[in-house]
């Protein structure tokens, strides 16, 4: 695709309870109708899961930027098996408006395969998808819906994207806005490894 305009975005981590992730820069991202008629459809609803029988536990661990909640549900009516799901998730924002421009996370999905996610603003050309750069290592995920206020993009991660993500202290999140910018997010990603370790524990 050919570009217009190009600009590249950096931010660094703030820790301590509660911190969020800073993203140094203001951006406002408009959507017009055109942009709209490039959201893929909603898939339709899932049914609804039966009703669990007990309360739900959830354990919440920060590592580095990233918060890891995990959450065991209790078992449905019939089963005898609870069921847990763990998301890690780190939020970019904005310093003047602390508008989230970007939210990573990595987990499973609701076929149980790891994944890694990333949500963005809408306005964005949903066929480019989002590019995570790790070193020299590229990774494409699609977008996979896009409501009013966010699209979201994902892929499966396997063992050698998980290496490479455990090996980075710095991920570069790139994707192009409605108009033929490309945007590039520098993400400071350190504690990763540390939640692929755990996720990998179960």
């Amino acid at each position: 695709m050919t570009t217009s305009q190009s600009f590249s975005l950096r931010f660094g981590a703030v820790l301590g309870a509660g911190a969020a992730v800073i993203l140094a820069v203001t951006w406002l991202v408009a959507m017009s109708a055109a942009e709209a008629q490039q959201r893929p459809a909603q898939p339709a609803a899932p049914a609804a899961p039966a009703a669990p029988t007990g309360p739900v536990k959830t354990e919440t661990q920060r590592f580095d930027s990233w918060i890891l909640t995990c959450q065991e549900l209790p078992p449905a009516a019939g089963a005898k098996t609870s069921k847990r799901t763990c998301w890690a998730t780190m939020r970019v924002t904005d310093a003047k408006s602390n508008r989230v421009v970007l939210v990573l996370k990595v987990g499973r999905d609701g076929k149980d395969v790891p994944t890694v996610a990333v949500t963005t603003p809408t306005g964005v050309i949903v066929r480019e998808g989002v590019d995570i750069t790790l070193g020299q290592n590229v990774r494409r995920l699609a977008f996979q819906t896009c409501g009013q206020a966010e699209c979201e993009a994902s892929i499966a991660y396997d063992q050698a994207f998980a290496n490479d993500l455990a090996a980075a202290k710095e991920a570069t999140v790139g994707f192009y806005l409605a108009d033929g910018r490309q945007v590039n997010v520098k993400v400071a990603i350190g504690g990763i490894d540390k939640v692929l370790a755990t996720l990998k524990k179960g």
